[in-house]
């Protein structure tokens, strides 16, 4: 037997435990609307029309999903689901064209698409595919992932047979997750950007409720990376309050982590660990795959910062393994980053400093050069610790600002391993002034514009590691 929810469900490929994740419902009671066992309350119905446009980014409404009226209450067996057979008909349809598109695409040049689609009719299917393509890439090709967004943003703009609602809905979303593959490109303030024209989309807009603290989200994350932390502050408890309002416990988390962040950059060590520590069980609950990791890593770090070496690489060997089992390259790649640095400032200098190169040149493979230089960094710092290796350390520094001319990194970045180049010249390099150059690095990196000040020669820096930890959440 079928019900609504359930044909719509099945032919999206929508999981249950997605749904369940996504419209706060218990599995119990969604087996039951599944089954067309329970006539819903209103508030369910709310919370599962939200869920499936979420998953879908389709317009859905309730009588798409939910059987309304006395009459069409009950299973919808085989002979009395003939009216549906048309809708699922078309959306295969559109799917298997959504397919084609996207493999066509893929032997253009992104500069060609645009013209591409001035030559077909445009679709709000086309704009879903362009969308989901662009989030399955975000990690593995952020540049690809970008290109999608942009042109879905414009694609979206030009669909005038769809509601305005709808229209506005679609034309924001791509806004925002261009907002956030900018973000991964480390191309923070353009990042900006995007989000004023996504919230302009969403403001006002009813419909797009959720999408707004979503774009508040992302923007307290931008702001709290550029280093205007009350900004951050601002806008996540803007988000906070609109996810409170739709009852969305686990994007409250989500928001808790970054604020934990925001904590975290004014060296408020035991508060950051605190928030982040509150934010698992929810994360927990909602099955994230990739948030409730990075709180591990974030975890981690905080505990390095405040020398609970023991217990940072449980949490930092916690967060690999999730990694690991989700295939999120980088992520696995920066969390073994954070465990090399343990073993080689504290355990084995030897395989410490092996592990550090080893992954100096799987971030130089991924493209990812600036973190190479930082694992670089990392490995000088260790050789001028006891027993010290000044001169493997010089020649480190040296090679430093050739590579991150290389990488593109800021005019500032570069003056600062200039400095760490001098400094190796006149025997004066330290481990303070290179931790120093890291939190600089770090920040320059992610849109800060403060100019590079050469430190002082006393005073410990917090490590690069743990002050990019806030990056993650």
């Amino acid at each position: 037997m079928l019900t609504r929810l359930e044909v719509f469900r099945v032919s999206r490929g929508i999981k249950v435990g997605d749904l369940i994740a996504e419209s706060r419902i218990s599995r119990q009671h969604l087996l039951r609307m599944r089954k067309g066992e329970l006539q819903p309350r209103r508030d369910m119905i709310a919370a599962v029309v939200s869920a499936l446009r979420q998953l879908s980014l389709e317009d859905v409404q309730p009588e798409d999903v939910i059987e309304l009226t006395v009459e069409e209450s009950g299973p919808w067996r085989r002979q009395r689901a003939q009216r549906l057979t048309a809708d699922i008909s078309e959306w295969q349809r559109e799917r298997d064209a959504a397919s084609d598109l996207l493999a066509a695409l893929r032997k253009m040049h992104p500069a060609e698409w645009l013209l591409f689609f001035e030559k077909r009719a445009r679709s709000d299917a086309a704009v879903r595919a362009l969308l989901f393509e662009g989030r399955r890439l975000i990690d593995e090709d952020p540049r690809h992932a970008r290109a999608l967004f942009d042109v879905a943003a414009q694609l979206a703009e030009g669909l005038t047979a769809i509601r305005r609602e709808y229209r506005l809905a679609l034309v924001g979303r791509a806004w925002l997750e261009l907002a956030n593959a900018l973000r991964q490109l480390g191309l923070v303030r353009e990042a900006l950007g995007s989000l004023d024209e996504a919230e302009r989309r969403f403001e006002g807009e009813p419909y797009c409720t959720k999408e707004l603290g979503r774009a508040w989200l992302a923007r307290g994350t931008v702001l709290m990376k550029i280093g205007d932390l009350a900004g951050a502050e601002r806008y996540l408890g803007c988000a906070v309050n609109i996810f409170a309002a739709v009852d969305d416990p686990l994007r409250i988390a989500k928001v808790r982590m970054v604020q934990a962040g925001v904590l975290f950059e004014r060296s408020d060590f035991d508060g950051a660990r605190s928030l982040w520590l509150d934010a698992v069980p929810a994360l927990s609950a909602g099955k994230e795959r990739h948030a409730l990791p990075v709180t591990w890593l974030n975890l981690g770090l905080c505990d390095v910062e405040q020398n609970r070496i023991a217990s940072a690489k449980t949490w930092l060997e916690k967060a690999l393994h999730a990694f690991e089992r989700t295939r999120c390259g980088v992520e696995v790649l920066r969390t073994q980053w954070a465990l090399a640095r343990i073993e080689a400032l504290f355990e084995n200098r030897k395989s410490g400093l092996e592990s550090l190169f080893r992954l100096r040149a799987a971030f130089d493979a991924r493209g990812l050069l600036v973190d190479g230089g930082m694992v670089m960094l990392d490995a000088a710092e260790a050789l001028l610790l006891s027993p010290r290796r000044p001169g493997a350390a010089a020649q480190i520094c040296n090679s430093l600002p050739q590579l991150f001319e290389r990488a593109g990194a800021t005019r500032e970045a570069r003056k600062a391993v200039a400095y760490l180049q001098e400094a190796a010249a006149a025997h004066n390099l330290t481990a303070e002034n290179i931790r120093s150059v890291k939190i600089f690095i770090d920040h320059a990196e992610d849109g800060r514009e403060d100019p590079f000040v050469r430190p002082k020669k006393s005073g410990a820096a917090r490590s690069e590691q743990a002050a990019g930890s806030s990056s993650g959440a």
